[in-house]
């Protein structure tokens, strides 16, 4: 069951993230959270530079400042 069938999102796009130690994954540009495909992941170095996987959201400098303000561990 999708993050958007189990209304964990107010719309069916959207971007999410989650830190990791040396960077973070983050939903790709364009991602549907009513049929996201986690093998689609953005991998992304600390600096938010992209590594691997499918392009990044438009929104990575927001998780990135979020991130770096230590307001938060895992964005959605």
């Amino acid at each position: 069951m999708s993050i958007y069938d189990r209304s964990l999102t107010d719309g069916s796009t959207g971007s999410i993230s989650v830190r990791l130690e040396d960077g973070l994954l983050m939903t790709p540009a364009g991602s549907s959270m009513g049929e996201f495909d986690p093998a689609r992941l953005s991998k992304l170095d600390a600096q938010g530079h992209h590594v691997s996987g499918y392009k990044p959201s438009k929104k990575t400098f927001l998780h990135l400042t979020m991130y770096e303000a230590g307001t938060i561990e895992t964005l959605c």
